[in-house]
């Protein structure tokens, strides 16, 4: 097999470390609980609707929340940027309709560690999703593969 020029799959191998790191103790649970937030407007139409208009007061457009997927590569670290992005619409939002979302979802919206425990853990993910979005480009070549 010397014959074979072997480029590994550099994307890959960074999706695989973002999994890693989501199964780590430390991670596990606000990443969980980020995805909790997420579902709780994606699977509801009101109150994602309800979302939008306060998103239009807080940032003057609507700003999309994202669901992370194992298989979809990037969007664990959209997820929580999505959240954070959103931040003060979501905070709003559970002000003025506390009881209406599912999950536990109000729950971590209300806490301020859940909103820095996300910072944290996005500012982790940050230079990953950079590489591997960088590893996706069309101007990418072998000379940028990551040790």
């Amino acid at each position: 097999m010397k014959h074979i020029f072997f480029i590994p799959c550099d994307s890959h191998g960074l999706q695989l470390l973002i999994k890693d790191l989501i199964h780590l103790p430390e991670f596990k649970d606000i990443f969980e609980k980020a995805q909790v937030v997420a579902k709780a407007f994606k699977n509801a139409p009101l109150q994602y609707a309800r979302l939008h208009t306060y998103q239009m007061m807080e940032y003057g457009k609507h700003i999309s929340l994202c669901l992370a997927v194992i298989t979809r590569w990037g969007t664990q670290y959209r997820l929580l940027n999505s959240l954070l992005t959103n931040k003060d619409a979501l905070r709003r939002y559970i002000i003025d309709y506390p009881d209406e979302l599912k999950f536990s979802a109000t729950e971590y919206i209300s806490q301020l560690d859940f909103w820095a425990r996300l910072e944290a853990f996005r500012e982790l993910l940050k230079p990953i999703d950079e590489a591997l979005r960088m590893s996706e480009s069309n101007k990418s070549h072998p000379g940028m593969i990551i040790n």
